[in-house]
């Protein structure tokens, strides 16, 4: 069976103007997935980190975090989600513990406090916009963090509030979306669990990777 590193090439290699994803009324292309995929790894590349060194992320249910996922996992990163229902002040605190050499997250969840920690300890950052586009923090493209080597195979680690660091290895990950539904053009699949748990991961990464009429629904914040 073909990877999830594998299939999620293909997928943002699709013809650029064909349909992706629905959200807020909008309809993304694949040309516009892939540009943000593209976008996050040439990023990740100029922060002078290693191939094997894990990322953490802060992903929203917006078009900009699917594609960021997307090549995420095309490229075999490890990836430490961050869950995006702690208040802002929580946030920074996990962060903080966590020290990534980059950080991946919505434009808007760069808050004051948040720029700070990533100046004082030097971690390179990445926003995300539903233009869509993906750009470095002016002053923070560099990591100064040496960061930590992700597991190989890659997985996906999921950070909730109060509960134990849950480990998504891409082989159980390919199992929990093998089970997904798929959707049609009149029913499409709601992505409407948070793309920090399981759930969401696989039902989005499931419609994305099988080119299932899909729409985004992004929960409201902590």
């Amino acid at each position: 069976m073909t990877g999830l590193a594998e299939r999620s090439a293909v997928a943002l290699a699709r013809p650029p103007a064909d349909p992706a994803v629905a959200f807020d009324g909008r309809i993304y292309s694949w040309g516009e997935l892939g540009h943000v995929a593209d976008c996050v790894r040439q990023l990740i590349e100029d922060s002078g980190i290693d191939a094997d060194i894990a990322v953490a992320f802060l992903p929203r249910n917006r078009p900009s975090a699917a594609a960021a996922l997307l090549g995420l996992v095309r490229d075999r990163r490890t990836i430490r989600l961050l869950d995006p229902q702690r208040p802002p002040d929580g946030m920074v605190h996990a962060v903080a513990q966590l020290r990534p050499a980059v950080m991946i997250a919505a434009a808007d969840d760069y808050t004051p406090q948040m720029l700070a920690l990533l100046w004082e300890v030097g971690i390179a950052a990445i926003a995300l916009n539903e233009e869509p586009d993906a750009f470095g923090i002016p002053g923070r493209e560099t990591s100064l963090v040496k960061g930590e080597c992700g597991a190989d195979p890659p997985r996906i680690e999921i950070e909730t509030a109060g509960q134990p660091l849950q480990m998504l290895p891409h082989d159980h990950l390919a199992a929990l979306i093998a089970a997904r539904p798929h959707g049609t053009p009149q029913a499409p699949v709601a992505l409407s669990q948070p793309l920090a748990g399981a759930a969401g991961i696989a039902d989005a990464l499931a419609a994305l990777l099988n080119g299932d009429p899909a729409v985004l629904l992004d929960p409201p914040s902590a």
